[in-house]
């Protein structure tokens, strides 16, 4: 599938090369054998007789818990971090700010991310940017992709597919 991926892009000239990606943004250099952890902050599932429940784990949790990786010896990892928007996991895209204030909010995030970095790690936020959900404040269905006949396109779960930009998705979460 990655080679008949590849193949259409270059045919669409839209491949970037690796080492193309690399001078652009050197850490991506970084990522290569780097091992992925992914961590999950919350999740506030609000939908009647849901099985998926609710958690939580603070961004404090978690900055000990990098230590702890790091105290065991590893090295080359890339943080990965879900459920750290406002009501957690794959909720309100795309206005989830401010992150969860329950596990800590901007200063909580704030000090984790530094934590990463500190220990060498890499750091990225999970983010629905194609994701509009209907209980969001920004929901419009005007932003949604539509099929031929006008009518919405949804992914599994209930989340319409948003046809937003970064820019519009900037504004939407502020």
């Amino acid at each position: 599938m990655a080679r008949l991926y590849r193949d259409w892009a270059k045919r669409e000239r839209l491949f970037v090369s690796l080492e193309k990606k690399i001078r652009t943004l050197p850490a991506v250099r970084r990522m290569i054998g780097d091992i992925m952890v992914p961590l999950e902050v919350c999740h506030f599932d609000t939908r009647p007789g849901s099985p998926s429940g609710n958690y939580l784990v603070t961004f404090e949790q978690l900055t000990r818990q990098l230590q702890a990786m790091k105290d065991a010896g590893l090295g080359n990892v890339y943080v990965h971090l879900d459920g750290w928007g406002k009501r957690g996991y794959d909720a309100l895209e795309p206005a989830h700010l401010p992150p969860c204030p329950e596990a800590g909010g901007w200063d909580g995030l704030v000090a984790l991310a530094s934590k990463a970095k500190e220990l060498g790690y890499l750091f990225g936020l999970h983010d629905n940017y194609w994701a509009l959900y209907r209980d969001s404040p920004a929901w419009d269905e005007k932003l949604t992709q539509k099929f031929e006949d006008a009518a919405t396109r949804w992914a599994p779960g209930g989340t319409a597919v948003s046809s937003r930009c970064s820019a519009r998705a900037s504004r939407c979460s502020s």
